[in-house]
């Protein structure tokens, strides 16, 4: 179970960048969805850190109005009312960020099935192709000039 928590993200991750270099969109889908999940994802930390600093903050009243109970039952029953709706803020915080997520890991199958590896490669092969035709005419042009420079010096 450890094994597969370290390699589901590791292996997003790599799917994330490998769309990411070899996108031929720049303007795509997958950078707006990116946005959404990272603002999902602040948003279901922000909402944690509300529930644990209400369950601290219910912890010391509750402790504290032990001594009180008959004079603050309501009040304990407010603060419980509440952490009751920050988790239900909390739940559909989630389920909007899987929402979110599941729609990101569908624009990067999208991506990649645009993806061509063997057109990419063979772009990059006739670029150095390119180059090195460039290198051997340039060679063999300074080659001419050093002959006939030696040819008129006789």
């Amino acid at each position: 179970m450890f094994k597969f928590i370290i390699i589901l993200p590791f292996s997003f991750i790599i799917w994330f960048c490998f769309v990411k270099i070899f996108s031929k969109n720049e303007e795509s889908l997958i950078n707006v969805l990116t946005k959404k999940v990272f603002s999902d994802f602040s948003m279901v930390f922000r909402n944690i850190l509300n529930i644990l600093d209400s369950l601290f903050k219910n912890f010391i009243q509750t402790y504290e109005l032990l001594g009180l109970i008959f004079k603050n039952v309501v009040e304990i029953f407010k603060s419980l009312i509440s952490m009751v709706f920050q988790f239900i803020n909390l739940f559909k915080v989630i389920g909007i960020t899987l929402m979110s997520f599941i729609s990101l890991c569908k624009g990067l199958y999208k991506e990649t099935k645009n993806i061509s590896l063997f057109n990419n490669f063979e772009i990059i092969l006739s670029q150095n192709k390119f180059a090195k035709n460039n290198v051997v005419k340039l060679i063999a042009f300074k080659g001419d000039d050093l002959n006939t420079k030696k040819v008129s010096s006789k």
